[in-house]
C-alpha cells in the first residue's frame, strides 16, 4: 500500500519575516515526551522551558498572553517593538507544571481515554464503565488566551505563512537527525501528531488545523513517510468525553511546508475588533496538543522536537 521510492531529504530553515503589518508570536516548543509507550499514555518528563514567544505590534495594536480564563491587567499588555514576551514558567507561573501527554481533542474539549493494552499497542476502552477524564489545560497540553486591543475598529487575521515544523532539517535516511531507535528517521516527524487550534470566535473565525499532514507514521512496518499529499493524516479524528470517535473539519495543506497557508489568497481572520469602552477589544484561546489518535504520537517518536511561529496581520 505504500511505494517504496526513495523520498528525498527535506532541509528548512525557520524565517522570520518581519514586517510592520505583524505581529509575529514565535513559540519554540520543546516536547520530550520521554517515557511514552503507547496512546495517551502520561509522559515522565516533558520540560516546559524554551517555550519563547516574540511579537511586533502594528499600527497601535496591543496584545497580551495569560492563563487561559485569566483577565489581562495592563502590565500584561505589550504595546513595545522592544524586547521579546518570553512565554517560560518564571515570567507565566500557569506554564510551571506544563507536561505534553498525548490527549484527544476537536480544539474545545481535551480528553484522556482509559485505555486497554493489546499487543499491537493500547486502544481507548469504550466501555460504558471506563473512566475517562478530561486533559487539564498546561499541564498535559499548551493552553494560554491571547487579548487584543486597539483604539481603532480592526480585524485581525492569522497569517498563512504561520508553520509548526520540526526543528531537525533532515527527517528521513542515515543522516536524519534527532533519530528514532525505530529506525531511519527523525523523532522530530513527531510533529505529525500536534495540532493547533484558535477557539472562543464565532464559527468562521475558529481554527483547527493539521500543521504536518505530509508526514505519516505507518506503526506496522515502521516506515516513516514524509510527502503524504492526501490519505488518512489530512483528516481529523478525535474521541469525545462521550467515548464517540467523530471527525472533524480541519485545515491540511498538501504543500509539504509546514504552512496554515491561505484561504482563497487570503489569510484567515480570527477576530473582528468589537468596540469596549474607549478600545476595540478582542480574546481568543490558542491551544497546542499532541493529538494521541495520529500514528505520529507513537512510542518510536518521544522525544521529538518542533519549533512554532505564529504570525498575526492586520491585513486579508
Amino acid at each position: 500500500m505504500k511505494d517504496n521510492n526513495k523520498l528525498n531529504e527535506q532541509k528548512r530553515k525557520l524565517g522570520s519575516l518581519l514586517s510592520k503589518n505583524l505581529i509575529v508570536i514565535s513559540v519554540a516548543i520543546i516536547v520530550a515526551l520521554t517515557g511514552v509507550i503507547a496512546w495517551f499514555t502520561r509522559s515522565q518528563t516533558a520540560p516546559a522551558d524554551g517555550v519563547n514567544v516574540k511579537c511586533e505590534v502594528p499600527d497601535g495594536l496591543e496584545v497580551a498572553v495569560v492563563a487561559p480564563g485569566a483577565t489581562p491587567t495592563e502590565d500584561d499588555y505589550k504595546k513595545s517593538l522592544l524586547g521579546d514576551i518570553n512565554l517560560n514558567k518564571e515570567d507565566y507561573p500557569f506554564l510551571e507544571n506544563l507536561e505534553f501527554v498525548e490527549v484527544t481533542s476537536d480544539g474545545v474539549e481535551f480528553v484522556k481515554p482509559a485505555l486497554i493494552q493489546g499487543s499491537d499497542g493500547a486502544y481507548p476502552n469504550t466501555d460504558p464503565s471506563s473512566e475517562w477524564s478530561l486533559a487539564e489545560p498546561n499541564k498535559e497540553y499548551l493552553c494560554f488566551d491571547l487579548y487584543m486591543r486597539m483604539n481603532s475598529s480592526n480585524a485581525v487575521y492569522l497569517d498563512g505563512d504561520t508553520t509548526i515544523k520540526p526543528v531537525s532539517d533532515t527527517l528521513i535516511g542515515p543522516d536524519s537527525q534527532n533519530k528514532s531507535e525505530a529506525g531511519n528517521f527523525s523523532r522530530d516527524c513527531l510533529v505529525g501528531a500536534a495540532r493547533m487550534s484558535v477557539t472562543g470566535g464565532t464559527a468562521g473565525e475558529n481554527i483547527l488545523w493539521i500543521p504536518a499532514p505530509n508526514i505519516f507514521y505507518d506503526s506496522a512496518s515502521r516506515n516513516m513517510y514524509i510527502d503524504r499529499t492526501s490519505g488518512d493524516s489530512f483528516t481529523h479524528s478525535y474521541y469525545t468525553s462521550g467515548k464517540v470517535l467523530k471527525t472533524a473539519a480541519a485545515i491540511a495543506n498538501t504543500g509539504n511546508t509546514y504552512k496554515l497557508g491561505k484561504s482563497a489568497g487570503k489569510n484567515r481572520k480570527i477576530a473582528d475588533l468589537i468596540k469596549s469602552g474607549d478600545k476595540y477589544v478582542a480574546h481568543r484561546r490558542i491551544s497546542v496538543w499532541i493529538e494521541g489518535q495520529d500514528d505520529e504520537s507513537r512510542f518510536a517518536l518521544v522525544n521529538g522536537f518542533f519549533k512554532m511561529q505564529l504570525k498575526l496581520s492586520l491585513n486579508q
